[in-house]
């Protein structure tokens, strides 16, 4: 089994299993966006690495059987770096940060929000397609969002402005923090026991940058009341080798929880062009 280099801040504590890795704008509350029809997404963090084979044999191919189920199933797929130095070719520090704040010590592992509040882990293995499929029709399923938006985007060159207006649909007596990812496709890299046959060595929707300082979000609001509204908007710069056609924007919505740590609930996509 190979280990993995990240960097590891305090959040979430999951179990793992797999290749073992080292652990080494303007605010405007109470406004009036447009209305958007409220949906439920399936929104996963995936952890992987091209020189990882079981990513390679259960990883990747969960990852893609879960994407055909529905377009409401969202994917940020973070690359990570192996120990003994195993390198991806797609790792950065946003990648680190957020598999330190799920702590991951094993690829590949995917995190999947059920839509209440819990985060649901799959590891590798002959089991995780499977699993992985069946929680991903139970979030579907789902009809009442904590909170929604879809994320309009503008593009001036290279650089890019993303609004969210967002609405709750109930009560939540803690922080609501909302986060901005720019996600690309169709990168090309050989993948350690890519057994595929469509789309072999071929890697969507990978963590290209956040939006926000914050790898978890920007904190919007201490506490939300059903119904409220809050617009925010937030600016960056696209790397100009970057294929414009395959990148998205991801907006993902974290709050806090009663014991001080992190989830996220919900979240949307929209493609840059």
């Amino acid at each position: 089994m190979k280990k993995v280099l990240l960097l590891m801040i305090p959040a979430l504590l999951i179990g793992f299993a797999g290749c073992k890795k080292d652990k080494k704008d303007d605010d405007s509350k109470n406004t009036t966006p447009t209305e958007t029809k409220p949906v439920q997404n399936v929104m996963s963090f995936y952890f992987g690495g091209t020189w990882c084979p079981p990513c390679g044999a259960y990883g990747k191919p969960t990852v893609q059987a879960i994407k055909k189920i529905n377009n409401r199933v969202h994917v940020i797929s973070c690359q990570v770096n192996g120990a003994g130095g195993a390198t991806d070719p797609f790792n950065n520090n946003y990648t680190n940060q957020i598999a330190g704040v799920f702590r991951v010590s094993a690829v590949p592992t995917l995190f999947m929000a059920d839509g209440e509040g819990g985060i649901n882990s799959f590891q590798g293995g002959q089991g995780m397609q499977d699993s992985a499929t069946t929680k991903v029709n139970e979030v579907l399923s789902k009809t009442n969002p904590a909170v929604y938006a879809k994320p309009k985007v503008k593009l001036d060159g290279n650089n890019i402005t993303v609004t969210i207006d967002a609405k709750f649909y109930e009560d939540y007596n803690n922080e609501y923090r909302f986060a901005v990812y720019i996600t690309e496709s169709r990168l090309q890299a050989t993948q350690s026991s890519d057994g595929r046959t469509e789309d072999k060595n071929m890697h969507d929707d990978v963590l290209r940058l956040s939006l926000t300082s914050d790898v978890v979000g920007e904190v919007v609001a201490s506490s939300v009341k059903k119904d409220e509204k809050i617009s925010k908007t937030y600016t960056g710069t696209l790397d100009a080798s970057w294929k414009k056609e395959n990148l998205k924007a991801v907006v993902v919505f974290w709050r806090k929880t009663d014991n001080n740590q992190v989830t996220f609930v919900n979240g949307e996509s929209t493609p840059i062009q």
